[in-house]
């Protein structure tokens, strides 16, 4: 028999099937009720709503990686006073690309805890690859813009070039982010990162001009890493058109854009929302063509929701959030 579903009624509660005949008996008084999260991630409930404020969260991972890349970047060597061109692009480049890389894995770790997942090895790996590609090219061009404006430049105003590199870095890690989040786009990924770039880039030249030369770097990157999360939580939520709010526990909720990708849910290490008792792709949510449905994978069954939709298997709960 078909699933029927009342969208936006707030007395009819929308339960998809599991595959269980019967449902499983509630556990027992003593025992704590299973949260359906990946294996290890079972976390108090403050660590839960500090997961579910998505702006703190990458802000403060943002703002840490960038920490972490700047310290790493003072290991770099630095070019003597009669290096040539290319030795001094080469210096600069590694420079940027050990900060961007601890940046970029720990934005897109931010991600991961965002909705719930370990940090996977894959995630890592593209962190580091596009923060360390996107450095180099961000150093070469300010290693390039340097010498061509050598004579104009006085004082600090050599931070002004790194601005409009921390910029350009902010775009390519952007487009790096766009191909890890479910229906952020390639769009919202250089819109993101060029105005994460350029709004942190505008704070390492702040911090870089006061206090200590090091101290100031330090923190410079760090304000860029924040200003990168800040923008990518901002461009996700100005351009979102409908969400699906999942709710895994009184105050701990994540939300996913809807849009051509569908979000999974299913118990496998790949699925957007985990959910334990289901296979892997049990089910997905897409949107398209301004029409939100419920798709069960094995029967290939479509029901339509609208805003107010809730669906509840295990113990999470599905809402959906769409312009009436």
């Amino acid at each position: 028999m078909d699933q029927e579903i009342y969208p936006g009624n707030d007395d009819q509660t929308d339960r998809m099937p599991t595959g269980d005949a019967q449902p499983p008996p509630p556990p027992p008084p003593s025992a704590p009720a299973e949260q359906d999260r990946m294996p290890g991630q079972a976390a108090p409930s403050v660590v839960g709503r500090i997961k579910s404020h998505k702006w703190l969260l990458f802000a403060g991972m943002g703002f840490m990686g960038g920490a972490a890349g700047a310290l790493l970047a003072e290991l770099a060597p630095g070019a003597g006073k009669d290096a040539k061109f290319l030795e001094f692009a080469m210096k600069t480049g590694i420079w940027f690309a050990l900060s961007a890389s601890l940046m970029a894995v720990a934005l897109f770790w931010a991600n991961e805890i965002y909705q719930r997942h370990g940090l996977r090895p894959r995630i890592v790996q593209r962190g580091l690859i596009v923060g360390a590609v996107g450095g180099i090219i961000a150093g070469f061009i300010a290693e390039a813009l340097f010498q061509k404006l050598q004579a104009q430049i006085e004082g600090n105003s050599i931070y002004m070039i790194y601005s409009l590199c921390w910029a350009a870095l902010g775009l390519l890690l952007g487009l790096g982010f766009a191909g890890t989040v479910p229906n952020f786009g390639l769009f919202r990924g250089m819109i993101a990162g060029t105005l994460g770039g350029a709004l942190g880039g505008c704070g390492f030249v702040f911090f870089s001009g006061i206090g200590p030369e090091m101290l100031g770097r330090l923190v410079g990157v760090a304000s860029l890493g924040a200003a990168l999360g800040l923008a990518i939580v901002m461009v996700a939520s100005v351009f979102s058109e409908a969400t699906l709010e999942v709710i895994w526990a009184p105050n701990e909720t994540t939300k996913f854009n809807l849009g051509g990708d569908p979000i999974y849910i299913g118990g496998g290490p790949e699925d957007e929302v985990f959910v334990r008792s289901l296979d892997e792709r049990h089910a997905s949510v897409q949107f398209a063509g301004g029409t939100i449905e419920y798709v069960d994978s094995e029967s290939q069954n479509r029901t339509a929701l609208k805003d107010g939709s809730r669906l509840e298997i295990g113990s999470v709960s599905l809402l959906i959030h769409a312009a009436k």
